[in-house]
């Protein structure tokens, strides 16, 4: 039987860009690779349990809006079961 993950708490939508260099304190650099994720403590933990190998359950709130989407189905994806998570009405997933 394989161990149970409850993870509760944040889940947000992150970006994710990439830079050549390190940048110095007043140049401006083009970014590269944008990606959409999934992030947040809560989920991020889940994501990882849920690859190694545990029965992970996310308990948690989202928007209503195209990020939840983007998160829950990443989520979904990954083996996470996202039947605790719900959506808040009027409101935007955190970034």
């Amino acid at each position: 039987m394989a161990a149970v993950l409850i993870s509760l708490g944040s889940i947000n939508a992150d970006f994710q860009v990439k830079v050549d260099h390190e940048p110095g304190s007043a140049e401006t650099l083009l970014a590269h690779d944008f990606l959409r994720l999934c992030g947040g403590k809560a989920a991020n933990t889940a994501y990882l349990g849920s690859l190694f190998g545990l029965n992970s359950h996310l308990l948690g709130r989202v928007g209503d809006d195209d990020l939840a989407t983007q998160v829950l189905q990443s989520l979904g994806q990954a083996g996470v079961n996202i039947d605790g998570v719900s959506r808040a009405t009027d409101s935007s997933t955190a970034v």
